[in-house]
């Protein structure tokens, strides 16, 4: 069993005790969110931990998963996949919190479960099942390129209420097909004049130490040279795209007349200056690392 999934604002692990209160609370005992799944709210704190022990055995043994933000750990959602055949993957329930849609969360969970199924667990297509009325599910498939596949209506238990359950499918080649396109941003559309361009002081920096900001997943804390003789700090959230002792020795691009900014509890001086693209629907950076021969202070025209 893969234990741990990752995308660019989520961990996806297994449960433990510990969630049941901020599950419950986020997922288990809203009633907008039962409406379209197959089990019933979880009435009381004490009824959530014996269904708490039940989900941790069940991920034990099943690629499932709590959805948890990066920043903080609390559990928002879960997700999961499981195989009917050889090769044959279907979605065992993709949930996130109402006070949480909307953001794009979703999308990553699904992405995530794609490169598990197709990169790990050598899929060759991924089932994707919704609510013929939820209509925010359908759209999140449709998003991830999913083609509909079929539609039937089925009983739901623990009330006996007839639905209707759309299936869309993702397959191997599609999926091979989506890594190979890139996307990047379009260029503005907007002229900005020299003199507030000229404005901007652009320097190569070099890294003379970074580490991880402590109870922050992302956040990166540099100790930079910028040929003025004193240490400059910045920190920046990039611990997703590479590990600190990586970066310890290299030169690469700030611009630093950019006002303090406190992260943490930290005051960022500057920010560094990265490359950003989509591919396969995935976001991808790359710090602007320069020549060793620049020194630094050297200043970008």
């Amino acid at each position: 069993m893969i234990s741990v999934l990752e995308t660019k604002h989520l961990i996806l692990r297994k449960a433990r005790e510990e969630d049941v209160e901020a599950i419950w609370k986020n997922i288990w005992s809203v009633p907008n969110i039962a409406k379209t799944m197959l089990w019933p709210v979880t009435p009381t704190l004490e009824d959530a931990k014996e269904r708490m022990r039940k989900t941790i055995h069940y991920q034990s043994e099943n690629n499932a998963f709590f959805v948890c933000l990066k920043d903080t750990d609390e559990p928002i959602g879960f997700a999961g996949v499981k195989e009917l055949a050889p090769h044959e993957f279907e979605e065992s329930g993709i949930c996130i919190a109402e006070a949480y849609q909307g953001r794009g969360f979703a999308k990553e969970v699904v992405g995530a479960l794609k490169k598990l199924i197709f990169e790990e667990l050598d899929g060759n297509v991924f089932y994707y099942g919704c609510f013929q009325e939820n209509e925010r599910s359908r759209n999140v498939c449709l998003a991830q390129g999913f083609l509909y596949f079929d539609t039937k209506e089925k009983v739901r238990e623990w009330d006996q209420k007839k639905f209707f359950i759309d299936t869309y499918y993702f397959n191997k080649e599609m999926y091979e097909e989506e890594k190979r396109m890139i996307e990047v941003e379009p260029l503005f559309e907007e002229y900005v004049d020299f003199e507030t361009f000229s404005k901007s002081d652009f320097r190569v920096v070099y890294i003379k130490d970074c580490f991880p900001v402590p109870k922050s997943k992302k956040l990166l804390q540099f100790t930079l040279d910028d040929g003025t003789g004193v240490d400059r700090t910045i920190l920046s959230g990039i611990h997703a795209f590479y590990e600190p002792e990586d970066l310890i020795g290299k030169k690469v691009v700030a611009i630093l007349n950019l006002p303090p900014r406190n992260m943490m509890g930290i005051d960022s001086c500057g920010m560094l200056m990265s490359a950003v693209h989509q591919e396969g629907g995935e976001e991808k950076l790359h710090l602007m690392i320069v020549d060793d021969d620049i020194p630094a202070g050297a200043k970008l025209y």
